[in-house]
């Protein structure tokens, strides 16, 4: 990521409560369309956002539909389920090529 220099920009609140980061925020932050953010308020009315990188728990529900009808109990669970649906899936694909050849 590179260097920031403190600068002010001034942003518009729309009447939902959206506003537009301005490209000279986004572009040194690399913060592109689909980013998810952190947002805190600090005790002295400060706000304050971090782009919030990727976990294994933001990642899990790209993958809910391989796991359908699948009850996972323990979290230890969750990566044999995750793979049993994912070489299922991989034996669908292998086999329904085979069929348009």
């Amino acid at each position: 990521m590179a260097a920031v220099l403190p600068k002010d920009f001034d942003v518009t609140v729309t009447s939902k409560g959206q506003m537009t980061l301005p490209a000279g925020v986004r572009g040194p932050l690399g913060i592109e369309a689909g980013d998810r953010l952190a947002v805190s308020v600090t005790e002295h009315g400060e706000i304050r956002m971090v782009k919030k990188t990727s976990s294994y728990r933001d990642s899990i529900g790209m993958f809910a539909h391989l796991a359908k009808n699948r009850t996972v109990n323990r979290p230890g669970e969750t990566n044999l389920a995750m793979d049993g649906a994912m070489r299922e899936q991989e034996e669908r694909s292998r086999k329904s090529g085979a069929n348009t050849k």
